[in-house]
């Protein structure tokens, strides 16, 4: 069991504070918003088409953002979900990362206006 100290302010006189807490504590503290976690993984794996489900599996989950660094988040989701699971590289980067990317791909394609079919070309806003 790990201790932390804490730094912050006192919502009760606004004054600067700080705190000991244990990871257990942190645990217990996060263990109802994590159970949703898994519960809503569970519940989109149960309505997923299952050629997806079978590409899921073979592939893992892929735990991605901050919360993917909570120790032991992802062997709790591989034992609840019988998948392999995996954290990504960087997993708090992955958000904007990927919006990185799509914006090049965005601009990298080049479509063609449709006139025969009506169709507009893809236009990005940023």
């Amino acid at each position: 069991m790990k201790k932390y100290e804490l730094r912050g302010r006192d919502e009760r006189n606004g004054l600067p504070a700080k705190v000991e807490v244990t990871s257990d504590e942190i645990g217990e503290a996060m263990l109802e918003s994590v159970v949703k976690v898994v519960h809503k993984i569970q519940s989109v794996l149960e309505e997923t088409p299952p050629e997806l489900t079978a590409d899921i599996g073979n592939a893992g989950i892929v735990l991605t953002g901050g919360g993917a660094k909570l120790r032991g988040l992802d062997t709790l989701i591989s034992k609840q979900t019988k998948m392999r699971v995996r954290i990504a590289e960087e997993p708090e980067d992955c958000v904007i990362l990927g919006a990185g990317r799509a914006v090049q791909w965005i601009d990298s394609v080049k479509m063609d206006a449709g006139k025969e079919n009506g169709n507009v070309p893809l236009t990005a806003y940023y």
